[in-house]
């Protein structure tokens, strides 16, 4: 019998946080699937702790990268590559399953073959520099709201995403996260490539744009994973994450601008209008940088804030000619 889930982990010095990664996943109710752990060249000891682990449990397969990649998508990509389950889920190295996810994920793919791409909700627990934690749900209950164009009830708490590219591009949040999706490997394996190398941040984002163009995808409004945010995070770099989503949805409007509609075309260039002013703004000491960002927000959408930008920093261009 072929595995039902093969859960992916891409992991690098993740020695004080894994095991609970580990454990998270040790710890389902539903028991059939595939543990693939990728270490992306680590320098401390988190291959010990995974080792460890993987000694006393069958299902724990540990893989390595030559070199450090730079960021997740490459480990990602090895244990696709060397994935034999018939869903692929991922788990970062910092996060967590709620012990019934696989469980809840395999009654809803069964109750509905039909699905390629399910995701559910999360909870995010934050922690900031004073360590004061707290839990919340990623979208704070919104995101049915928001996104209810595109969500057809089709059960309890369960939801066909139509026309979802419409969704994403138009400004919406995705809803989705690395921790939150389940995947049909078979439809996986058709994508020319699977997460981009060149993005250590947004590499998901693009993935899922690509994926939600073509799948059949289903969004489940329970919350069955935890994603740990702190500011130490890669994502917490407001810098990388700002050029790589400016470079994505630029990349995404190309892409699939066939498939929005009149009114989700003008969101989509709202979006890249106001990422590309924040990413001005993150580069106001480099006069040209902050320039070109700010001409291309006031391009895709004529503003005031950008046109302030702009007469300022021109201004201040000139004097150093």
């Amino acid at each position: 019998m072929p595995t039902r889930f093969s859960i992916i982990m891409p992991a690098y010095n993740g020695a004080k946080v894994i095991s609970r990664a580990i454990e998270s996943i040790q710890a389902q109710t539903f028991d059939d699937f595939e543990f693939i752990v990728v270490d992306d060249h680590s320098s401390d000891n988190t291959l010990d702790i995974v080792r460890a682990f993987a000694q006393h449990d069958a299902r724990i397969r540990l893989l390595s990268t030559v070199k450090n990649s730079g960021g997740p998508a490459t480990p990602k990509n090895v244990g696709i590559d060397n994935a034999t389950g018939d869903f692929i889920v991922f788990c970062d190295q910092d996060d967590c399953y709620t012990p019934e996810k696989l469980k809840r994920f395999d009654e809803v793919l069964r109750q509905h073959p039909e699905t390629d791409l399910l995701f559910s909700d999360y909870w995010v627990e934050h922690t900031d520099r004073e360590t004061q934690r707290y839990r919340y749900l990623h979208d704070k209950r919104e995101f049915l709201t928001r996104a209810g164009a595109y969500l057809q009830p089709i059960g309890t708490g369960l939801y066909d995403c139509r026309r979802f590219i419409g969704c994403i591009c138009g400004g919406i949040d995705t809803g989705m996260a690395t921790i939150s999706v389940s995947i049909r490997r078979s439809s996986l394996l058709q994508e020319p490539h699977f997460f981009d190398p060149r993005y250590r941040v947004v590499d998901d984002i693009d993935l899922w744009m690509r994926l939600a163009a073509r799948l059949r995808t289903r969004y489940l409004d329970e919350p069955l994973s935890i994603y740990f945010s702190s500011p130490d995070s890669l994502s917490s770099r407001k810098h990388v994450v700002d050029q790589e989503a400016v470079d994505v949805h630029d990349t995404a409007a190309a892409r699939f601008e066939t498939m929005l509609n009149a009114q989700e075309l003008a969101a989509h260039r709202a979006l890249r209008s106001r990422m590309a002013y924040r990413l001005a703004c993150t580069r106001f000491g480099d006069a040209s940088a902050c320039l070109r960002h700010a001409w291309q927000s006031f391009k895709l959408r004529p503003n005031l804030l950008a046109a302030k930008l702009l007469a300022e920093r021109s201004g201040r261009w000139l004097l150093r000619m």
